[in-house]
């Protein structure tokens, strides 16, 4: 289960990858491991540092619940290991060649699964994206 099976884009977590029904990770050069889920208004995340024996689970209702997840686990990591989860990729600043500009709209839509909704639209030249979490009436056509 910890033998990475599929590899994850490093732009966050560099080394993670997808294991046999868990996400491995590396915070700080240290393996750690976890599950996360969501149901209609829950959300959980399981992290464990295999080399520490520590291992934290956070099971919530809150609206914002990556960043108490972020808030919760850099400080139990942090304050038992020493390791702290790699910050979140961030858009980047510079911008592309002339002619070469992406079109914002091409995403536009809606997105939908049971328990989220996304709705992407351009603003001002802008991509904007809401979310609507809980459950979701799916459209009929």
């Amino acid at each position: 289960m910890q033998t990475a099976g599929a590899a994850i884009p490093d732009f966050a977590a560099p080394g993670a990858a997808v294991g046999l029904g868990w996400r491995l990770n590396r915070w700080g050069g240290r393996p750690v491991i976890g599950h996360d889920g969501d149901a209609i208004g829950q959300s959980a995340y399981l992290r464990t540092d295999p080399e520490a024996r520590v291992a934290a689970c956070l099971l919530t209702n809150a609206t914002e619940s990556e960043a108490l997840y972020r808030q919760v686990f850099n400080e139990v990591f942090g304050n038992l290991t020493g390791v702290t989860m790699p910050a979140p990729p961030r858009p980047d600043a510079t911008r592309p060649p002339a002619g070469r500009e992406a079109d914002p709209g091409q995403h536009a839509g809606r997105y939908e699964r049971v328990s989220r909704r996304f709705d992407v639209s351009v603003r001002d030249g802008q991509p904007r994206m809401v979310t609507t979490r809980g459950r979701v009436t799916p459209r009929t056509a």
